[in-house]
């Protein structure tokens, strides 16, 4: 590691204490008004954005299911413009959260996340009987994936593992898993995680996967807002393969530091053809997927990356 690594690595250390000495809600509220400025400058990604989130809304008003905002936003103008500027505050907040959220005691989350189904999330994070496999809870790049992972953390007896990229920088990388494992979440190279994450659950544990892009491989074709898309079939194999339950869940931003958990079961099959199980639960993740992002598209941050395999094709 040279001296530049180490000095940058340091540098955003330390600005992560500094951001956890301010108080928290100005400095969600300061930076979701910068991230809003972002598509001015970052043009290409404002274009994809848009397109994106578009498809989104169309998808939804089609369902019936979309509410007066997301319907005028399918409509392009202004009110698309002002959702995908939404979009990229969101996206900066989002970062926000991951540097602040660990300073978050279980108090302070039980006052600050509304839980819209409490009963299912208290069933979620209970511990599993003896001999019987852990739980999956699998996520998306919604809301505050930070605040999900922490809530989980803080209030489940299950020991919690998860996959995450591999920073390049060592001394982030070293900071970010001791501050992860403080709050009881051991944190994975994706390189090998596979077999270590279907031990954790064979012992009774949880495993936490964000799945909305495939990293690191081709994914699984499948139908996302009617278009063809790919997405990791890890979370869907793994519940075949154990037996364990999974949850599909997100916590969504209501207004600076205040969020809400939504949270939902998934129905894993357990007759059949191995290959047939995976697909159909991949289908019920897919369309929980669906749902929980029409609560809020403009907080799905993944539509600021290629989602849809024709766009793909398109550039």
């Amino acid at each position: 590691m040279n001296v530049r690594t180490r000095v940058g690595g340091w540098l955003v250390v330390g600005g992560i204490r500094f951001l956890r000495m301010l108080p928290d809600r100005p400095v969600y509220r300061l930076g979701f008004r910068l991230g809003r400025l972002l598509p001015r400058v970052m043009r290409a990604r404002r274009d994809l954005a848009r397109r994106n989130l578009r498809r989104v809304c169309r998808s939804l008003v089609a369902r019936g299911v979309a509410t007066p905002r997301i319907a005028a936003a399918a409509g392009g103008g202004r009110p698309l413009e002002a959702l995908v500027a939404d979009l990229f505050g969101h996206w900066v907040v989002s970062y926000l959260e991951g540097a602040i959220a660990p300073r978050y005691d279980a108090a302070t989350l039980r006052e600050r996340v509304r839980l819209l189904d409490p009963v299912t999330t208290a069933r979620a994070l209970e511990p599993t009987p003896s001999g019987e496999p852990g739980r999956i809870y699998t996520g998306l790049h919604l809301g505050s994936v930070e605040i999900a992972g922490l809530y989980a953390a803080r209030h489940s007896s299950l020991s919690l593992a998860g996959p995450m990229e591999r920073l390049a920088n060592p001394v982030l990388r070293d900071y970010f898993e001791r501050t992860r494992g403080a709050v009881g979440m051991e944190l994975l190279p994706i390189e090998g995680a596979a077999s270590i994450l279907e031990a954790h659950l064979r012992r009774g544990d949880g495993v936490a996967l964000v799945a909305d892009r495939p990293i690191g491989g081709q994914g699984s074709r499948v139908r996302l807002f009617d278009a063809p898309a790919r997405l990791p079939a890890g979370p869907a194999v793994l519940a075949v393969t154990t037996g364990a339950g999974m949850y599909v869940q997100a916590v969504l931003r209501e207004r600076p530091g205040a969020w809400v958990g939504i949270i939902e079961p998934i129905e894993v099959p357990t007759d059949g053809l191995r290959r047939e199980r995976v697909r159909v639960t991949l289908e019920h993740i897919v369309a929980a997927f669906e749902r929980l992002i029409g609560h809020a598209p403009e907080q799905w941050w993944t539509l600021l990356f290629q989602v849809w395999e024709e766009e793909a094709a398109a550039t």
